[in-house]
């Protein structure tokens, strides 16, 4: 019992991850991959520095049931599925299968093909993923996609890996609360956990895992954001930012020939409601559906249950709260209320240090290392 519980959440989770299935094949076979995550390997230390994630990847095969699997990075090093942490869906035909594989990797490692060798037809491949890269001004981020997913009775939580990268002359300080979570409603979600206050030195670049909490298990995120709704605002759309990877990305020059290479296909995107757009922003933000002015609600007290589930109520009223009390200060002895005065305070010794960081900060105070390579 426990292990389905433990599928069906691992399932969810993948809602998390890629928008778009991809798929490929032959006449014979044709393979989907709904969708990918990387979580924790099993009995890690959660403070020891991680070297290896489980990636989980969730593929449907038709035409035949028996096929091997190999998964190749951007190192040419291959992996083969550990059957120990996999899982089988049903139903089961000897014409179709359904399974959550899952690989053990480095935990810097940047994937380009999925291979699939089925016992009837032809070996082919799927192009994975995009690492979408994008830049405004000095800063250049990197989204790597989910690392952990939590969830709870009440609510969900999500932690994403980015790269940033700081190509300017000058030490920026980045903290968690640069970065913006939207979804499908257009709801905003904010965060102040994942890594510590810090500089970032010039020139130099650093990975950070940025965790949102208490999220609605009808929420769907769609959009990641950094400085969101200011003039250097970057935004990564999680729908159409991480379709497959090109020829050029994944071979080079050297493009095999269509019978052993399958088209990677996306599904294409459900309509939404478009949201007002925001025209002093550069860059387009994904189209959500207008929300109510939740600034003027009353907002609720905030009261935290044992082990920090909340119910669906409270954790709506904590929201309403904080969004009601951003660019003002809380209201002293609530909960929300000391929320919002931490992210103020928060803003304003982040613009404090940005005032006095000089032209050659020093290195060490970055979280990137002396010399650290660039976000490839």
């Amino acid at each position: 019992m426990r292990l389905i519980a433990l599928a069906f959440a691992l399932v969810l989770a993948l809602g998390f991850a890629q928008a778009y299935p991809l798929s490929g094949g032959t006449a014979a076979v044709n393979c989907t991959l709904f969708g990918a995550t990387k979580v924790p390997v099993p009995g890690t230390d959660p403070n020891a520095t991680v070297q290896n994630y489980v990636l989980k990847v969730d593929v449907g095969l038709l035409g035949t049931r028996n096929a091997t699997f190999e998964l190749v990075d951007s190192k040419d090093r291959v992996y083969s599925p550990d059957p120990s942490m996999s899982w089988t869906f049903q139903p089961i035909s000897e014409s179709y299968i359904r399974q959550l594989l899952a690989f053990v990797v480095p935990s810097d490692a940047l994937f380009k093909l999925f291979k699939v060798s089925p016992s009837v037809g032809d070996p082919f491949a799927i192009k994975w993923w995009k690492t979408p890269k994008k830049s405004q001004g000095d800063i250049i981020l990197r989204y790597y996609g989910v690392v952990d997913t939590r969830t709870n009775p009440n609510e969900q939580s999500v932690t994403y890996e980015v790269g940033i990268q700081n190509n300017g002359t000058k030490s920026t300080v980045i903290n968690p609360l640069n970065f913006t979570l939207l979804d499908q409603s257009g709801w905003e979600y904010y965060t102040m956990y994942g890594f510590g206050e810090s500089y970032l030195a010039p020139k130099n670049s650093t990975k950070v895992k940025v965790n949102f909490s208490s999220l609605s298990y009808l929420s769907r995120p769609v959009a990641l954001a950094f400085d969101y709704l200011t003039s250097n605002q970057i935004v990564f759309d999680l729908d159409k930012d991480t379709g497959p990877l090109t020829d050029a990305q994944v071979y080079g020059t050297s493009v095999p020939s269509t019978a052993t290479t399958a088209t990677s296909t996306v599904a294409p995107p459900a309509a939404v409601v478009a949201a007002p757009t925001v025209q002093a922003t550069p860059q387009a933000v994904p189209q959500v559906a207008p929300l109510a002015n939740i600034a003027s609600a009353s907002p609720a007290a905030f009261q935290s249950t044992s082990g920090s589930m909340q119910s669906f109520m409270d954790q709506l009223n904590a929201t309403k709260e904080r969004n009601a009390n951003m660019g003002r200060p809380g209201t002293s002895g609530s909960v929300g209320g000391q929320i919002s005065q931490s992210v103020n305070d928060t803003k304003a010794r982040l613009e404090k240090m940005k005032e006095g960081l000089p032209h050659d900060q020093n290195a060490s105070q970055s979280t990137g290392a002396p010399g650290s390579p660039a976000i490839a």
